[in-house]
């Protein structure tokens, strides 16, 4: 069975995964895996990259946000 669920699963995510669903396992096919949660765990971390992607589009260098005045200029590194 396990041979089995594997080549399911190799044919699924292969020709029938759409461009962003989770991977299809073979543990869908044996009826041990879940992946409507695991879809629904996609949408939620997308979800939860684009609030932090927001929030970081909101600092800007002249932003008194408590960093150091040190830390806002322009790096120089040693040569």
């Amino acid at each position: 069975m396990q041979r089995w669920a594997i080549t399911q699963a190799i044919l699924c995510n292969a020709h029938f995964r759409g461009k962003d669903d989770p991977a299809w396992l073979p543990e869908d096919f044996l009826g041990t895996g879940n992946r409507e949660a695991r879809k629904a765990e996609a949408v939620m971390s997308k979800i939860e990259a684009a609030r932090a992607n927001t929030e970081l589009g909101k600092i800007s260098r002249d932003s008194d946000d408590g960093v150091p005045d040190w830390a806002k200029g322009p790096y120089r590194g040693e040569a």
